[in-house]
């Protein structure tokens, strides 16, 4: 399972989360590719409702099986714990946030995790990704 936390009004960081994690999932085999879920977590459950969460998904034309999710308020801080993501609401409504992809095992473990600075994938986070859909056969 491949999991981030972002919000959908971010015009910043979170487009290129979701635009990494997009260039991950093509650059895998067929194969692997539907092995691999992927979940968008939202660190603003006030806001993101399911309808904005749709819409990011369709302006981003995320694939169909991408899973956009909406803790309740007072889950999203022990997620982002789990998650070692670290954020804070800012005054004018943005949020500062770690910007990472976390790769995590059937049993909800993180196993690896990617610093997103841009669309392009890590490769060595690519690699992670490769070796634990592999050993997961």
């Amino acid at each position: 399972q491949l999991v981030s936390m972002f919000y959908a009004n971010c015009h910043l960081m979170c487009p290129l989360i979701l635009e990494n994690a997009k260039a991950l999932q093509k650059q895998l085999p067929e194969a692997e590719r539907g092995r691999l879920g992927v979940a968008m977590i939202t660190l603003d459950p006030a806001r993101d409702t399911p309808e904005a969460m749709a819409e990011v998904a369709r302006n981003h034309r995320s694939p169909a099986d991408w899973r956009y999710l909406v803790p309740a308020n007072d889950d999203v801080r022990a997620l982002a714990s789990v998650l070692d993501v670290r954020y804070r609401f800012r005054e004018d409504g943005s949020i500062n946030h770690t910007s990472v992809l976390v790769l995590l095992d059937a049993e909800g473990r993180p196993l690896a995790r990617s610093e997103v600075k841009g669309a392009a994938p890590d490769p060595a986070f690519l690699a992670q990704v490769r070796a634990a859909l592999a050993a997961a056969d």
